[in-house]
């Protein structure tokens, strides 16, 4: 049975031989948490994040109400959000954030694709993202986030 460790490093070695390499972010996005009750999908996040923007701090959170917890202990500029999730989902959870004003910039990514998820998202001021993930999309929104901020 394949362990968690080993597919972080298989992550590792797939990100490094497809090039990957360090990018440069400006003060825009310091901090990152990664909202998801599935583990795979934090991994590999994280090991994104790792590999293009090593300066980025990143949290994890495995659910909506572990991750309220998390934005108000610490300072978080982007919050990447999965919405189906047991408990408080991701709608909930931007929406609860958004309240508090606790963290500036919203992403869900998910394979919940529905009209309404998409309308609901941008109603809370929130990016969209589907599944899977892949470093051309994150890579896109941090750019993006990084442009607007300019």
């Amino acid at each position: 049975m394949v362990e968690e460790r080993d597919i972080y490093l298989i992550l590792l070695v797939l990100i490094e031989e497809s090039g990957g390499g360090g990018l440069c972010m400006s003060e825009m996005v310091n901090s990152v948490l990664i909202v998801d009750d599935n583990r795979l999908p934090r991994m590999m996040e994280r090991a994104m994040l790792a590999e293009h923007f090593p300066e980025i701090s990143v949290f994890e959170a495995v659910s909506g109400e572990e991750a309220l917890e998390v934005v108000r202990n610490q300072s978080i500029d982007l919050a990447l959000v999965d919405i189906n999730m047991p408990g408080m989902d991701g709608l909930e959870l931007a929406q609860r954030i958004r309240e508090e004003s606790l963290v500036s910039q919203i992403c869900f990514i998910t394979a919940n694709i529905q009209q309404y998820v998409k309308e609901q998202a941008a109603q809370l001021g929130a990016r969209f993202i589907e599944k899977p993930i892949s470093e051309e999309k994150l890579i896109s929104l941090l750019q993006e986030l990084e442009a607007e901020n300019e």
